[in-house]
Order: C-alpha cells, then structure tokens, then sequence
C-alpha cells in the first residue's frame, strides 16, 4: 500500500484532462446543434414540396407567361410600349408566392450550411476526414 504513494502523474495529465472534458462538451453541443439543426432541415424539406405546388399553380394562373411570351412573338410592340409591358409583367408576378418559394430555398440552403458546419463535431466524421 506504501508502494502507490511514491508514484508520481505524469506531467501535464491534467491539462489532458481538462482539454478531453472541454472537447467532449464541445463535441455535445454539436451534437445538439446537429439534432436540432437535421429537425428544422426535415421540417423545411416536408413544406418545400407544398410550396413549389402552391407557386407552380399561382404561376400558371397569373398570366405571366403570356405576358412574356410577347417579347418574342412581337418585340416590336413590346419596345413600343416598354413602360406598359414592364408594370403589366411586374402586376401579374404572383408576388407572396415568388417570396414564400425564395423563403423556403433560402430556408434549405442555410440549413444545409449548418448541417454540414455541425456535422464536423462528431468523431466519426473527423476520424474519416483524416483518411
């Protein structure tokens, strides 16, 4: 029993330790983060499809493509009357639709940002990026 009091740690064990704790509550925190993160992500991906449906639909019906079909099948009357053209284009965008499309696609590369920033603090990941 005398024997184990001589023995000495060695040096910088426990600034070892410390760094492994703080790493291991980093690594936790990513973990949530990625959790939290996959969750929204599968969340935007369900309502994407809703939305390309409702502004496909919102598209057609806004008589937009009509409007711009006319600068190729009679240009002439299109740089005739360019001011008109351009507020009747601008009037038959369907606007909130257009917006509610770009929230979403923003929403799912940001996300996708995230993902991949969070995905880094798991060991798996890192132990095979090194390969």
């Amino acid at each position: 029993m005398q024997a184990n009091k001589d023995i000495q740690p060695p040096k910088g064990l426990l600034d070892k330790i410390l760094f492994r704790i703080k790493e291991e509550a980093q690594a936790a925190s990513f973990r949530e983060w990625f959790m939290a993160t996959a969750v929204l992500f599968v969340g935007i991906l369900a309502a994407a499809w809703p939305v390309w449906l409702e502004f496909a639909a919102d598209f057609s019906q806004s008589g937009f493509g009509e409007y711009a079909r006319l600068i190729f099948s009679d240009f002439g009357s299109v740089v005739a009357n360019w001011k008109d053209f351009g507020l009747n284009l601008l009037e038959s965008l369907p606007v909130m639709s257009f917006v509610i499309f770009l929230s979403v696609i923003f929403g799912i590369l940001l996300l996708s940002k995230f993902l991949i920033k969070y995905s880094e603090g798991f060991s798996f990941f890192k132990e095979n990026s090194k390969n």
